[in-house]
């Protein structure tokens, strides 16, 4: 995984990621459209993805890749 997107694209709609988070799926659309998940959330979707048995999601990939994110920019 490389982007938030990649992130979000393992739950099988951002409906379904919304739900887990408690939030909106039009608000996780707008991440995954802008390749971004808000810092204040990153606990709630890592938790969400071990709920899940998505292990790879951890802090320091959320941090790896906001860091490639920045370089990119």
């Amino acid at each position: 995984m490389e982007t938030f997107a990649d992130i979000i694209g393992l739950w099988p709609t951002a409906e379904t990621l919304a739900s887990d988070i408690g939030d909106r799926g039009v608000t996780v659309r707008a991440w995954r459209n802008r390749n971004s998940i808000p810092s204040n959330r990153w606990g709630d979707v890592i938790a969400a993805a071990k709920i899940r048995g998505y292990a790879d999601v951890t802090p320091e990939l959320m941090v790896k890749i906001a860091g490639s994110s920045r370089s990119a920019a």
